[in-house]
């Protein structure tokens, strides 16, 4: 594949005007985190949940040289919601990795991890995972026609 072909955007030319190109980048990125979204809710898979943090990530930081572009309530929202959602994606995440890497110690040394902590785990897991439903539910439904 050309390496600059899977940068590319589609609605983005080369000499298109700085704030014309805003639509299109939010639809192509919008369009990544939708696809990875549909397959973190399949698998609650650590590597897919990664992923869909990624993307959200990805968004926001392409999305901070717009601000001179949208209104400052509109920029605030949405940068505010996407830093938001990061925190919530990155605190599943690390509980993730977290237990991963007690769990391959414990094994190592031939030990059980304590049961009061992966109850532990699990339930802020849990929370978390209904979080991470409920956030990105209200925020695609948000921003659905939003550019």
């Amino acid at each position: 594949m050309n390496y600059r072909k899977k940068f590319r955007i589609s609605g983005i030319q080369k000499d298109s005007p700085f704030c014309d190109t805003l639509k299109a980048m939010w639809k192509h990125h919008i369009k990544k985190i939708k696809k990875r979204y549909l397959r973190y809710k399949q698998t609650q898979g650590v590597e897919e949940l990664h992923d869909l943090r990624i993307s959200f990530r990805r968004l926001r930081y392409n999305l901070e040289p717009y601000c001179v572009c949208l209104k400052p309530n509109k920029f605030k929202f949405l940068y505010e919601t996407l830093v938001e959602l990061q925190n919530i994606l990155g605190e599943k995440r690390d509980l993730d990795v977290m237990e991963e890497k007690l769990k391959a110690t414990y094994a190592e040394l031939g030990v059980d991890l304590p049961p009061a902590l992966t109850e532990q785990w699990l339930k802020r897991k849990e929370e978390l995972a209904g979080q991470i439903d409920e956030k990105l539910n209200n925020f695609f439904s948000r921003i659905k026609d939003y550019f």
